[in-house]
């Protein structure tokens, strides 16, 4: 009589599943489907992208104290902006950009920066491809 209720222990189905991610030792330098090498290299080149492999010609056009003040000046800037981020998530309680914009902004600005955002989305899943 069937009691829809499975025959083997939980211990027994654990054993005969295969494992989603590979152990380490087990081609962790093969370009398997998910193996850490491949999955690494897909997000280095999605997050280094071409602007950073082009800094170097960049560099020899405009010269090593411009760049170098650029550089600095974008560091810069990120870390402000990044504390401002923050600073506006711990006062309105949103924890992410979007909210904070349609918490923050006007309507139609919030339009604006989530278009941005969904622009930058496509264009890092364009990266992926």
């Amino acid at each position: 009589m069937a009691t829809g209720v499975s025959e083997t222990s939980p211990a027994e189905d654990d054993a005969e599943r295969e494992p989603l991610l590979k152990h380490p030792a087990e081609g962790a330098l093969s370009f398997d489907e998910g193996s850490l090498l491949a999955t690494s290299i897909c997000l280095c080149k999605a997050a280094i992208g071409a602007g950073v492999l082009s800094i170097a010609t960049h560099c020899a056009d405009v010269g090593f104290f411009f760049t170098l003040v650029a550089l600095i000046a974008g560091g810069v800037l990120t870390i402000i902006s990044i504390r401002m981020i923050g600073e506006a998530s711990i006062a309105t309680g949103c924890w992410s950009f979007e909210d904070i914009s349609d918490q923050l902004f006007h309507p139609s600005l919030s339009i604006v920066t989530g278009l941005i955002q969904s622009c930058n989305c496509l264009g890092a899943a364009a990266a992926y491809l």
